[in-house]
């Protein structure tokens, strides 16, 4: 399983990413600190099984914005 975990709160960030990975030890959990990265990260042609977005995060203006990263 390959997870993607973006939010600007690095407490948020760690502790999201430490939860799944003590869930799942055999996953790949990838974080990102900022909408652009989350963006490079999914245009990069990976491929996640779960990707947990802020949706307030900066550089986010909507959720139309999160649309695009999916497609």
């Amino acid at each position: 399983m390959k997870f993607l975990v973006a939010d600007d709160h690095e407490l948020v960030l760690d502790a999201v990413a430490s939860l799944l990975q003590a869930t799942w030890p055999e996953a790949k959990v990838v974080t990102a600190r900022s909408a652009d990265e989350a963006d490079l990260l999914l245009s990069q042609l990976e491929s996640f099984d779960l990707a947990l977005l802020d949706l307030h995060m900066p550089g986010f203006a909507s959720v139309r914005d999160v649309g695009r990263l999916m497609k």
